[in-house]
């Protein structure tokens, strides 16, 4: 009889909550709404690039590489979202990619966090209380280095579940 009990007590492999699914999820949502965002950008910039005329040097270099800065950003927001896609539905060639991507948004979140702590340093002198800094700065800029102190190691850590055998034995080859 205790074999029984102890037969229906266990989950079935590949069935119940995963970490790693959960976080997949979480990426492909953010990256929608990050697509979401620099298409609304994009076509902001651009409605204001098509009222200056083309000879104009101080504004339409800016407003060009703001452009082009919003197409890269909304390319890759569409690389991460197939690439999401692909792991929910469990593709080999999707798991290796999406490891590699996840490291590198990482790499990409970390290095724009101390660029952006460094300038928000910049722009208060050294004596200044914390508390007074934090009260000064916009929402926005805390609430960017709060997401991008929680993602590093997500995101880090969804790489490495991504190549552990058990997880990596859950997706099919191509045939």
């Amino acid at each position: 009889m205790p074999l029984l009990v102890r037969a229906e007590g266990r989950v079935a492999p590949g069935r119940g909550l995963a970490g790693w699914r959960v976080v997949t999820w979480l990426l492909l949502l953010f990256a929608a709404i990050g697509g979401v965002q620099y298409i609304n950008h994009g076509s902001a910039v651009w409605g204001e690039l098509q009222r200056w005329p083309a000879g104009d040097t101080d504004h339409v270099p800016a407003l060009q590489r703001m452009l082009a800065w919003d197409a890269a950003y909304l390319l890759v927001a569409f690389v991460i979202i197939v690439l999401c896609a692909g792991v929910i539905l469990r593709q080999a060639w999707a798991r290796s990619a999406l490891r590699v991507a996840a490291v590198l948004l990482a790499a990409w979140a970390l290095a724009s966090g101390v660029l952006l702590a460094s300038a928000m340093r910049a722009l208060f002198p050294a004596d200044t209380a914390v508390s007074l800094v934090v009260a000064q700065l916009p929402h926005s800029y805390l609430l960017a280095l709060g997401m991008k102190a929680v993602a590093v190691p997500v995101l880090l850590w969804l790489a490495w579940r991504l190549g552990r055998p058990d997880v990596r034995a859950r997706f099919m080859r191509r045939r």
